[in-house]
């Protein structure tokens, strides 16, 4: 007699911080992010430090497994707003492929990227310009 409610599973989880994040908050949400793969190894984990204009660099040097980091200086700025919206759809497919190949799907090839959005108009990149700056996985299936 138990109920029939709808199974549903985590694909993206985000933690938000408001006006920066402390070096222990890079750490903990690196091990919720562990943990939580552990569970479900295809979820996508993200910060996001609202009320800031870029990521600290003490996210890159204390991050072990969260998927992306995005600075949301003003939430109602279309462009920003857009810009989470799409990072989140990119990160819900990004999850959907990767549970596709736990469930079974044979994999052709596989890519890592890390891409880069620079929050300064000074900053000139050493290669070609990137319009993006979260970190994400492509999965080429049969």
């Amino acid at each position: 007699m138990g109920l029939d409610l709808p199974c549903f599973i985590p694909l993206v989880v985000i933690e938000v911080k408001y006006e920066g994040f402390a070096t222990h908050d890079v750490l903990a949400y690196s091990e919720k992010a562990l943990k939580h793969k552990a569970i479900y190894p295809y979820v996508r984990y993200g910060l996001v430090d609202g009320g800031e204009d870029h990521i600290p660099l003490k996210f890159f040097v204390h991050n072990v497994s969260l998927d992306l980091a995005i600075a949301v200086k003003d939430i109602d700025d279309k462009s920003e707003r857009q810009l989470l919206v799409n990072t989140v759809k990119e990160q819900i497919e990004n999850a959907r492929n990767l549970l596709d190949v736990f469930e079974g799907k044979e994999v052709k090839a596989f890519e890592a990227r890390t891409l880069t959005q620079w929050s300064g108009i000074d900053h000139k990149p050493r290669t070609s310009p990137s319009k993006y700056f979260l970190s994400s996985n492509t999965y080429y299936k049969n």
